[in-house]
């Protein structure tokens, strides 16, 4: 029993996993109800819960365990296919539901703390925290809504928290790039039952974005100590056309004079006294094509 409890504590517990559907809630004295059954409520339950009870989904279409670098593999194979519906990472209680729409990410949702609206707009600079505070104070006059609540008390303007609430979305959705353990499931034409802010961004636009932000955790100078003597060359049919990838134009050049395959020391000799922060860079890029197809690392010898 926790007693009274403030509208906004209750919805960052059901975001966070701490407040599940099943749980009993009192609005204003009237009898207990299931958090499912009560509307200002519910429509912050995750999309699933984690029985995969509450919309009924049955069994996923694929299923799989992490190991390694292949949630980039899992976008594009979804994105090839043109599936709509729900894919679901799990890793050590932490949950990223990722809805697509003919293989395009559409809406995110996280059980992090730290991914929720409030916590992102702070750690943007965008609000204080004292202005977070004074907003989920008074969250509950505007139905549980901190986007409301924030424009209400002209704390943003409609414009800043429009863009932000874009890069947050993003930002769950990047994280997930980088998980090399865990598990993934998708459900097939599973829809999304509440109305959320959608992305309009291309699918391979973010899953170019998500594998260079994964890779700017790599540590690119012990991949190059591990390669530097190995082949790269083009992919002779990648899957996706480097000119559908959008890449700047120095990287696209640099990946595609690898036409002529090269020795990974000798692509990089050029750049032999450029700063570090240059040499990673050009490193993550060819780890990205290596990544998405565009680019083969073989071991045999050059060609004639």
């Amino acid at each position: 029993v926790l007693g009274n409890v403030p509208l906004s504590d209750l919805i960052h517990g059901i975001v966070c996993n701490r407040i599940g559907e099943d749980d009993l809630v009192s609005v204003n004295g009237a009898a207990f109800r299931a958090v499912s059954a009560i509307p200002d409520l519910s429509k912050h339950l995750p999309s699933v819960t984690p029985t995969e009870k509450r919309h009924d989904l049955g069994l996923p279409d694929k299923r799989g365990m992490l190991a390694g670098r292949m949630v980039a593999r899992i976008f594009l194979d979804l994105y090839r296919d043109s599936e709509t519906g729900l894919l679901i990472f799990d890793c050590s209680g932490i949950r990223k539901e990722v809805h697509l729409e003919d293989g395009v990410p559409r809406y995110v949702s996280s059980n992090l703390a730290k991914d929720l609206l409030g916590e992102f707009l702070v750690r943007e600079g965008i609000i204080s925290r004292m202005e977070l505070d004074m907003a989920l104070a008074v969250m509950d006059k505007f139905e549980g809504r901190l986007g409301d609540t924030l424009l209400g008390l002209d704390i943003v303007d409609s414009i800043t928290l429009l863009r932000a609430i874009t890069r947050q979305i993003r930002a769950r959705l990047f994280d997930v790039f980088a998980w090399t353990t865990g598990e993934f499931t998708f459900y097939r034409e599973a829809r999304c039952l509440r109305e959320n802010f959608r992305l309009t961004t291309p699918a391979l636009e973010l899953i170019r974005e998500g594998c260079l932000h994964a890779l700017e955790q790599e540590d690119a100078d012990a991949w190059f100590r591990a390669n530097g003597s190995r082949i790269l060359g083009l992919s002779p049919r990648p899957e996706f056309p480097i000119d559908d990838w959008h890449l700047s134009i120095s990287y696209s050049s640099l990946i595609q004079a690898l036409s002529r395959p090269s020795i990974v020391r000798d692509i990089m000799q050029p750049y032999e006294h450029s700063s570090s922060g240059v040499r990673g860079s050009l490193l993550r890029v060819l780890m990205f094509g290596i990544e998405v197809g565009l680019l083969e690392l073989m071991d045999s010898s050059l060609p004639e």
